[in-house]
């Protein structure tokens, strides 16, 4: 007699159903477009599962880069400025040189921005910087073109032409008030040049802002506040020396006007990133020192005499992402230069209480080098009084007791969710789709959450001798007792003795469930003969292939009557079309090597 006892349970190896995402969910002015990264040497970062993980890309850009995704739905390309590479990995028909002969982008640090166009879900700009030719150029890519997996427009009309030259490497994208975004670049004699992309295209007539004091821009980053109302520059220099200072800026982007507000630290810094409610900027320490991530707060005249250090890293790029933390390349360098990135867990907080995390996430074995991908922005208010495109996608796999935090963007206030409550956050108990309003510089504007429930309920069947579980996850690990069966991650196990039986499944967001069953009374003989009833081998007899029908995965001997063997594998077609005409015997074996079923074949 056989006796089956289901249960669902966890242990420490079996894993219980886990978050894909943390539960404060924060909103910016950008969306899911931010949500898979590609950067550094083939690597990248995919924030649709909770912790973030790595990934494997093509990419190559020492410093540079941007990459575009489709939120859950992977990346839909991504360069660094002179390839572009679609979302497959591969450098798309004519993504090989987009830039022309004579030009590289290989060590500039802010090589390339991408621009979803306006109104349009089939065209983006690419927009590049060179670092020996210290131009502007712009291209765009066609997501209809080569079987929608996207190609440069080569009928564009500004496909290898130069917008503007004499340009430092700064380069950013910021959303603007009607249905437009700003591509701000810098020039070297100070000035600082604002063009406006609408759904006409681009405007190749810049706004361009000056300053009442000389300014020199340089190597270094500018960075955009979530709020998209102040611009941070690094490395930037003033009449009174050539020391490499780190300057606010006030940007308007009602105009694309930019003015200067204050130097906020007085050392050369590569790059900075803001806080997500805007009020701390984060940099390092000065060159010559150990080299320590340090927050400044915004709120005081000079932040720079009060900053404080967190820990160390190494002094590339730091980027606020969309789970609301900022990441940096890790000191750590065990596994090798690059290979770890480092976290701001609260970076709103003030001093210490930010939360610095050395290695967060191990890259290996793809590796940073400087600069991670640069931000994908969306046009602002679409249409006028409509609902903005702000979407960020909430993937969970299990509602936590305390349920998600929804964080709207930063505003000045006058919040209105769809409950009727007020404040910046709202805390929600169950998937759905949930929005907040708030008024800006350019009107009401919608942030809109969608938070989807990919949890999974795994059950077992048992029919001897087999047990079996749903087909169509990612991974699956079967376990006799706490013992890893090495070798079965199919949806169908052969059971051979009495024990307990588990399964840890898991899907494509990383959620995960496992469940068990108690087999007793159950011999290896009945099995035997049962999964041997089940397997069938036809047809009998062939000339050119046999084939074997199984219900799970299995190997095979072919063996002639002398005993020797002629074939053998562990696919489920066997080429006997060689052989001589005979007879012959095929072992059939489950892949541990137990034998299961011999049939004669005959070889015509």
């Amino acid at each position: 007699m056989i006796k089956i006892f289901a249960m669902r349970y966890a242990t420490i190896v079996l894993l219980i159903l886990i978050a894909c995402l943390p539960a404060d969910v924060q909103a910016q002015y950008n969306i899911a477009e931010n949500s898979i990264w590609a950067m550094g040497r083939s690597t990248g970062m995919d924030f649709n599962t909770y912790p973030p993980a790595a990934l494997s890309t093509s990419m190559v850009a020492p410093e540079g880069g941007a990459s575009v995704s489709g939120g859950e739905y992977g990346l839909r390309f991504y360069t660094n400025g002179k390839t572009v590479w679609n979302g497959l990995g591969n450098i798309m028909p004519n993504g090989d040189d987009i830039l022309g002969p004579g030009h590289s982008t290989e060590s500039t640090t802010q090589a390339a921005v991408i621009v979803p166009a306006p109104g349009s879900s089939r065209y983006y700009y690419v927009f590049s910087l060179t670092d020996n030719t210290n131009i502007l150029s712009c291209n765009r890519v066609d997501m209809t073109l080569d079987g929608n997996r996207g190609d440069i427009d080569t009928g564009f009309p500004l496909w290898h032409v130069v917008l503007e030259d004499s340009l430092s490497e700064k380069m950013a994208a910021v959303p603007g008030c009607n249905n437009n975004v700003w591509l701000l670049v810098c020039k070297h004699n100070g000035t600082i040049l604002a063009y406006e992309i609408t759904a006409a295209g681009v405007n190749l007539t810049p706004v361009i802002s000056t300053f009442n004091v000389p300014v020199f821009f340089s190597t270094g980053m500018i960075k955009v506040s979530p709020k998209a109302d102040r611009i941070a520059a690094c490395n930037t220099q003033f009449q009174f020396g050539n020391i490499g200072y780190t300057t606010l800026f006030h940007f308007d982007y009602t105009s694309g006007v930019v003015t200067l507000d204050r130097i906020v630290d007085s050392f050369d810094n590569y790059s900075c990133t803001f806080s997500p409610d805007g009020t701390k900027l984060y940099t390092f320490t000065p060159p010559g020192t150990v080299r320590k991530i340090k927050q400044l707060d915004l709120n005081i005249p000079y932040p720079g005499t009060t900053g404080v250090e967190l820990g160390e890293a190494v002094p590339a790029d730091l980027k606020l992402a969309i789970d609301g933390k900022i990441y940096f390349i890790s000191s750590n360098f065990s596994a090798g230069f690059g290979h770890f990135l480092g976290r701001i867990e609260n970076p709103d907080a003030p001093g210490l209480a930010a939360g610095y995390h050395d290695t967060a996430v191990n890259l290996s074995p793809g590796w940073m080098v400087a600069g991670f991908p640069n931000e994908v922005v969306l046009a602002g208010n679409i249409p006028p009084g409509g609902i903005n495109r702000v979407v960020k996608d909430t993937s969970i796999c299990d509602m936590p007791a305390a349920g998600v935090t929804l964080k709207a963007a930063p505003a000045a206030g006058g919040y209105t969710w769809d409950n009727n409550s007020t404040g910046n956050t709202r805390t929600v108990t169950q998937a759905g789709i949930y929005f907040v309003r708030y008024p800006t510089a350019c009107g009401t504007r919608v942030d809109t959450f969608k938070v989807i429930d990919r949890s999974i309920n795994a059950t077992l069947q048992f029919t001897k001798p087999l047990l079996r579980t749903e087909s169509g996850y990612t991974q699956y690990r079967w376990y006799k007792g706490d013992t890893l069966l090495t070798g079965e991650t199919g949806d169908v196990l052969s059971i051979r003795s009495n024990s307990w039986y588990s399964v840890v499944v898991e899907n494509q967001w990383g959620c995960r469930d496992s469940v068990s069953i108690q087999v007793t009374g159950y011999t290896a003989i009945n099995q035997v003969a049962e999964l041997s009833r089940l397997i069938s081998v036809y047809p009998n007899p062939a000339s050119g292939h046999l084939y074997i029908k199984a219900p799970i995965r299995v190997s095979y001997r072919l063996c002639g009557v002398d005993g020797r063997t002629y074939l053998e594998g562990k696919e489920n077609r066997v080429y006997i079309a060689k052989l001589a005409p005979g007879l012959y015997f095929l072992k059939v074996c489950d892949r541990s090597g137990n034998s299961i079923k011999i049939e004669k074949v005959l070889k015509l």
